[in-house]
């Protein structure tokens, strides 16, 4: 397979992916990943270009709903309004407090500090608790997900962690312990995640499809 990526005037840089297995045209538009195309091997540049621009009112549209989307969903923010952590609470009282960084800089670089001091902690202990044996934990802010297990058992969580229910947390801690165990998401990786979780897997999976892995942060 090859990657290219282009700017498009209008729509911004595109990632067009030929691959010799591919056999139809897919085109995606993602709010974090932005705009991709696989096409098949043979297909020219050219022709995937063509297919792009014929495609631009489709994507412009996809492309708005996603904005509207991310505006509804972001977390607003005032003087004295804060967000609230499992441990703690970020305030901003002025907007000079985060001008020099910008605003959702400053809160990640506030979320990093939190996570790097309770996720590992607290993955150790749930760890020792429930039998697991994981390797390095570390904090990121990924964009797409909540968490991640590796094929060598180091655990990687995402610091937006910190904004939900210390439960919900604690859920999205143990769902990647249970990776040590079973790699995919098949029936014995469910029914020990669910056992261990007091049978409340869906309850938790509902819960947590009402949040985001990243948001936006607007100061009001």
């Amino acid at each position: 397979m090859t990657v290219k990526r282009y700017l498009h005037p209008r729509l911004g840089e595109i990632t067009v992916r030929r691959g010799r297995l591919s056999r139809h045209i897919k085109l995606s538009v993602h709010p974090v990943n932005g705009i991709s195309i696989s096409v098949p091997w043979i297909l020219s540049m050219t022709r995937a270009q063509k297919f792009i621009e014929d495609k631009e009112e489709w994507i412009l549209q996809m492309q708005r709903k996603q904005e509207k989307k991310r505006a509804e969903e972001s977390v607003r923010l005032g003087p004295g309004r804060g967000i609230k952590l499992i441990a703690g609470e970020i305030i901003f009282y002025s907007e000079s407090e985060f001008q020099k960084l910008g605003l959702d800089a400053t809160i990640i670089q506030a979320l990093k500090k939190e996570a790097k001091k309770y996720l590992p902690d607290r993955t150790a202990d749930i760890a020792q608790r429930l039998g697991f044996n994981p390797g390095k934990i570390t904090v990121r802010n990924n964009r797409s997900n909540w968490g991640s297990c590796s094929r060598s058992g180091n655990i990687s969580l995402n610091i937006h962690l910190m904004r939900l229910s210390a439960e919900l947390a604690d859920f999205i801690i143990i769902h990647e312990l249970c990776h040590l165990k079973h790699r995919d998401h098949g029936p014995q990786f469910h029914l020990l995640l669910n056992s261990l979780c007091d049978g409340k897997e869906r309850e938790f999976n509902r819960l947590l499809r009402k949040e985001r892995p990243q948001v936006s942060f607007i100061w009001e």
